[in-house]
């Protein structure tokens, strides 16, 4: 499993749900019966920047890496790796299918032969290597196989996965639509639209106004600002498009674009496509700090005070211009467009860009906290009104 890609690309050739492409792989050999990998490491090839340790682990495989200055071929890596000899499974680098393997497992033990190479491209076959003066027999097996070495050839497999079209690839999370699919935490303002197939990752938000699909992929914790739109594309983790921004066959990253073809779009303004900020221990503590400033003491003590709370911690996701206030367990979660926060109701175009300047000039976290601080201090004094 080696590949000559430079790593931009590697990590662009990611299936559905963000895993790395190798955890894929393995997830797909562990379920045809193999229980030990081994993996040819080949100097100068980075593996994927996202790929993790756990979740190597949580494959169930054991992977053996051999590292090597060039490819190493079959028997040679065999011979590395003191396999013993048998049956084995040659996999070729950004190859991923849903092939019942154990059946050309079986027929290889039968017959004596000692490889089993899972190959192809749009048709599944296995072929059986021995002796090299025998002419290699192919076995048509039962499902599919495809090469996913490119942003566009993941893209289309991601489209074929959620519409079901391909079956035996994990969809982390739930259908909640034909061809719709959403993790957790995920959230599709009222007002959005989502087209089939398309899939929000855990923690993605789908603005009002906002299209994903049909083929639009939200990785987790992005975000589409209101009149964004992400058509057979794909947007990476923790990534904002920003309003009226439209992602059309191609991968959006932290500051630029990847086209299907290739191309690269350097997009220097973070108000268009930027990266959203990561929560953490003092984001949840500047959220405390805004709620005992912002809240007078009556509010603390009201039936509502620990609702308020919840919410305020949730501020952990924010972003540009969006916060996320949310409560699982509350009917009346939120999320709450923080630049709406600094103009008036019906405010005109020009007030409206000045706010988004200053507010760009200013943003922080502590800011945010206190602007909707203030705004569920407000909602919860309403509320107690009525």
């Amino acid at each position: 499993m080696a590949s000559p890609q430079p790593e931009a690309v590697r990590d662009l050739a990611r299936p559905i749900c963000g895993a790395p492409l190798l955890v894929r792989q393995l997830e797909w050999l562990r379920k045809a019966g193999a229980t030990r990998v081994t993996i040819n490491r080949v100097a100068g090839e980075p593996l994927p920047a996202a790929l993790r340790a756990s979740e190597l682990r949580n494959t169930g495989v054991e992977v053996v890496w051999i590292p090597s200055d060039r490819p190493l071929g079959v028997g040679e890596l065999l011979a590395r790796a003191e396999a013993s000899p048998g049956v084995a499974i040659v996999l070729l680098h950004g190859r991923l299918g849903s092939i019942d393997l154990r059946r050309g497992w079986q027929l290889a033990v039968e017959t004596g032969d000692s490889v089993v190479m899972a190959c192809g491209e749009l048709s599944a076959f296995a072929r059986h290597a021995t002796d090299p003066l025998r002419q290699p027999r192919l076995l048509q097996l039962e499902g599919w196989l495809l090469d996913v070495t490119s942003e566009h050839a993941a893209q289309q497999l991601s489209e074929r996965v959620l519409s079901e079209e391909c079956t035996g690839i994990e969809i982390r999370g739930s259908k909640i639509a034909p061809g719709v699919w959403r993790a957790r935490g995920a959230l599709a303002v009222e007002g959005s639209t989502l087209r089939p197939p398309c899939y929000l990752g855990r923690g993605s938000l789908v603005a009002e106004g906002a299209l994903l699909g049909p083929g639009g992929i939200l990785g987790e914790h992005a975000i589409l600002e209101e009149g964004a739109e992400v058509v057979h594309g794909r947007v990476d983790d923790h990534v904002v498009i920003g309003q009226g921004v439209v992602v059309d066959h191609a991968c959006a990253l932290d500051g630029r674009m990847v086209r299907h073809g290739g191309r690269q779009i350097e997009i220097q303004d973070s108000l268009l496509m930027g990266r959203t900020g990561r929560g953490g221990l003092a984001t949840r503590l500047a959220a405390a700090a805004a709620l005992l400033v912002v809240a007078p003491a009556g509010a603390l003590l009201n039936g509502r005070a620990r609702v308020l709370a919840r919410r305020l911690e949730r501020v952990a996701q924010g972003s540009a211009r969006w916060v996320g206030a949310r409560d699982d367990a509350d009917e009346d979660a939120a999320v709450i467009d923080v630049l709406a926060l600094l103009v008036p109701p019906g405010a005109g175009d020009d007030e409206k860009r000045a706010a988004r300047a200053i507010y760009a000039r200013n943003k922080n976290a502590i800011l945010d906290t206190k602007l909707v601080a203030a705004w569920l201090i407000g909602s919860a004094r309403s509320s107690g009104g009525t």
